[in-house]
This record gives C-alpha cells, sequence and structure tokens, in this order.
C-alpha cells in the first residue's frame, strides 16, 4: 500500500478508490508467492488463499476462509457517485450500502 501511495502522489495523481481498485488482486498474488514461493504447485496457492484473512486492503479487510473466494463480504460494498466539484468519486454511504 505504501509503494502505491508514494507513487501515485510522485506523479500527481489521485488516491481514491477508483484508482486502487486493481491493487487488492495483485497484492494477494505478490502475498501468495512470498509466502508459498515461485515454484509452488497450483494445489499449493489455493490453499494459501483458501487461509488467507485478517489484512486490509483498498477495499476492506479480506477474509478468504468461508469458500467463497471472493475474499471481502456485503460489508465492503460503498455505493458511490461522481462529484463533479471535487471531480472525483464519493462514497454516499457506509460499508454495506447503509445510509450516511
Amino acid at each position: 500500500m505504501a509503494l502505491y501511495a508514494a507513487g501515485m502522489k510522485d506523479n500527481g495523481m489521485p488516491q481514491d478508490f477508483q484508482t486502487g481498485n486493481g491493487l487488492g488482486s495483485g497484492e494477494d498474488r505478490h502475498r501468495c508467492v512470498a509466502e508459498v514461493g515461485p515454484n509452488a504447485t497450483a494445489a499449493q496457492l489455493h490453499a494459501y488463499i483458501e487461509d488467507l484473512h485478517g489484512y486490509t486492503g483498498i477495499t476492506g479487510t479480506y477474509d478468504f476462509r468461508d469458500g467463497s473466494q471472493r475474499g471481502l463480504g456485503v460489508d465492503s460494498t460503498l455505493i458511490m457517485r461522481w462529484d463533479p466539484e471535487k471531480s472525483g468519486f464519493v462514497s454516499v454511504s457506509k460499508g454495506g450500502g447503509a445510509p450516511l
């Protein structure tokens, strides 16, 4: 996350949900290879990911242990809208779509 933030800042780009949305899946894979190793089998990678939990990414705190292979639940969902005055997206709900 620090590398993402520094890179965005150095290039004058916003650090928001839209620009960081793809970061989570890449970070998952990096963690996996770092822990299991570059020569891991598909079964070893799958087992590692199925037990991955308790780390916070760009869209919430991940937990893959429920078997859904999503990592995030409905409670991580936000409703957002474009704000032309801010030239960016703003949240219009709390997690899970609850009103602000």
